[in-house]
């Protein structure tokens, strides 16, 4: 389960954000806020979430099995000096929750903050086994030498030019 505490000032301390809230689309309301103003923050959270649920609609919450036909994983949207990140949280089979970031867009750098925001919200990971230690490898036999290759050390003879690419050559130098 998404514990919003915890997860919500980690995306506030990503560079450049200004405030997160955890929104609950079902039920249209703002479950938690956090920034400078939080009461601030959970009215722009609120009115936002109200237009991208009317410009998105169910799309950010469908399921990832579907092949990934007509599920979102984030939307920005862009506004005066100011980005809007929304990430659905997967929390469950009927849960409509997301995340909602809102970032300064002078300084905040959306790349880092989508990768950041992809992190915190993912679940953790169950404990994985130690992979097997590999057998050391034989070592490979030597390339053998290209005939076409000189042997090092001998001098090579280049054929005499064509006289009349060297005058073309010469004239192309000239003009410069």
């Amino acid at each position: 389960m998404f514990a919003f505490g915890d997860q919500l000032r980690e995306i506030l301390a990503i560079p450049g954000v200004c405030g997160a809230a955890l929104v609950d689309y079902q039920n249209d309301r703002v479950v938690a806020a956090i920034g400078p103003d939080p009461a601030a923050e959970r009215e722009q959270a609120r009115r936002s979430a109200r237009a991208v649920g009317q410009v998105v609609g169910d799309r950010l919450f469908r399921a990832r099995h579907a092949c990934g036909k007509g599920a979102l994983d984030d939307l920005v949207i862009t506004r005066g000096n100011t980005r809007l990140l929304v990430a659905a949280v997967r929390a469950g089979p009927g849960a409509r929750l997301c995340v909602q970031v809102r970032m300064d867009r002078r300084d905040g750098n959306l790349a880092f903050a989508r990768r950041r925001l992809r992190g915190v919200l993912r679940p953790p990971a169950r404990a994985r086994p130690a992979p097997a230690p590999e057998q050391p490898h034989a070592p490979l036999p030597p390339r053998p030498r290209r005939p076409e290759r000189p042997v090092p050390g001998t001098t090579l003879v280049a054929d005499r030019p064509d006289t009349a690419t060297l005058y073309r050559v010469l004239k192309a130098l000239k003009e410069l």
